[in-house]
């Protein structure tokens, strides 16, 4: 599936090369800590893809801030599959994940965003 933007077939790459790593997870883990990363890398991925498709600047930006939120509980639960010794190939996915975080950067540049009180 090739997507319009660099970013969104980056996002999609990685949200399917999670996929297909969860065979390499315990079979107890596969719906657990596994489809979690796959379900946050889905969000990511249609976050973005959404995104890109909007004119309104303030949906847009909301958007690409749930992506880029996203990519940190990737992080971490890639961290915890690292600490635990399941996938071995814990470095592409950390690599990749940031490269979405910088496009992700360079997309909203310095935007401010306020936390409704």
């Amino acid at each position: 599936m090739k997507k319009p933007n660099d970013l969104e077939q980056v996002a999609y790459d990685f949200a399917l090369a999670l996929f297909r790593m969860r065979d390499l997870y315990p079979k107890e883990e596969k719906c657990g800590l596994a489809m979690e990363m796959v379900t946050e890398a889905v969000s990511v991925c249609a976050c973005i893809s959404t995104a890109m498709q909007l004119n309104d600047e303030d949906v847009k930006n909301e958007l690409l801030l749930k992506a880029f939120s996203a990519t940190f509980r990737i992080e971490v639960m890639l961290a915890i599959s690292r600490d635990l010794n399941w996938p071995k190939a814990i470095d592409k996915p950390l690599n990749t994940l940031e490269k979405i975080r910088n496009g992700l950067e360079e997309i909203l540049g310095t935007i401010t965003y306020e936390i409704p009180k």
